[in-house]
């Protein structure tokens, strides 16, 4: 299907109820006990006040982070910028804040995630725990782990709204729901309608990266950013996905497995903004 103009955020009931899931009681009381790293839900007509939470750092947003080992482990390595996720699964929300609870408590940066690795045939296989990164680290205090992390529990392109113009590093779009079917293609992410929203939160010089294993989702997303050559313009090679995406997932592990490949894409801001 040729790319639509307008983006649904009204998703179909069938994934509301595999994606709203509430988590359990023990989840719940994670997210209660941590909600000082929880984005509240935006006003209406109002921006979020970035410098109140992160004073002079660069901002990374990462739209439907999942499980999270992604967003952590760009904090852990990037401890001087901010990283901050939306994803509508709760449960994906809790594990975040739970290992920020962890952490914290241990006085360590967590590290059992699985670190991509170039292999001769552009396959990841590397699951060595990233030690190295807790080494090599300066002493932090125990609250100050992960302070550069935040977390929003809904639906990231209406976050996005809520988003102060030109004040993002960049986004990343990590393996968003394809919705192969072509009467679901309004409800992706990647429209002609939602680009300028990307570009209008990023800034000058600022970039959109997109992870997917879906060939035919890719391919969309190549061919929308395509007719917004006015904003975006292509990077390429696409940047050293180890950092941006160094966490392999185990949603894209499971891709791996199955012998999907990871494709990887980068859009830069084009021109000067004012």
């Amino acid at each position: 299907a040729a790319p639509s103009q307008q983006h649904n955020t009204k998703k179909p009931k069938w994934w509301l109820q595999l994606s709203r899931r509430r988590g359990t009681k023990g989840q719940r009381r994670t997210m209660a006990a941590m909600k000082q790293y929880i984005l509240p839900p935006p006003r209406y007509g109002k921006f979020i006040d970035w410098n109140g939470i992160f004073p002079a750092k660069d901002i990374t947003l990462e739209i439907g982070f999942g499980l999270g080992d992604n967003l952590l482990c760009n904090a852990q390595r990037h401890p001087k910028e901010a990283m901050v996720g939306a994803d509508v699964h709760s449960p994906g929300t809790a594990r975040v804040l739970k290992i920020i609870q962890q952490a914290q408590e241990q006085g360590r940066y967590w590290d059992e995630y699985s670190l991509y690795s170039q292999e001769p045939n552009d396959v990841a296989k590397n699951h060595h725990h990233d030690n190295a990164c807790n080494r090599q680290l300066a002493p932090c205090p125990n609250d100050k782990l992960y302070s550069n992390i935040r977390v929003y529990p809904g639906n990231g392109m209406k976050f996005l709204h809520s988003i102060p113009s030109f004040s993002l590093k960049a986004i990343l779009l990590t393996f968003p729901d394809p919705f192969p079917l072509e009467s679901h293609a309004e409800f992706r992410i990647v429209q002609v309608s939602t680009v300028p929203d990307f570009y209008r939160a990023l800034k000058d010089r600022g970039r959109l990266y997109l992870a997917t294993d879906h060939e035919g989702y890719f391919e969309w997303c190549l061919n929308v950013m395509d007719q917004c050559r006015d904003l975006f313009c292509k990077v390429t090679p696409v940047p050293d996905r180890q950092v941006w995406l160094p966490v392999i997932s185990k949603y894209e592990q499971k891709g791996l497995d199955e012998g999907r490949r990871t494709h990887l894409a980068c859009w830069q801001v084009v021109g000067k903004k004012d």
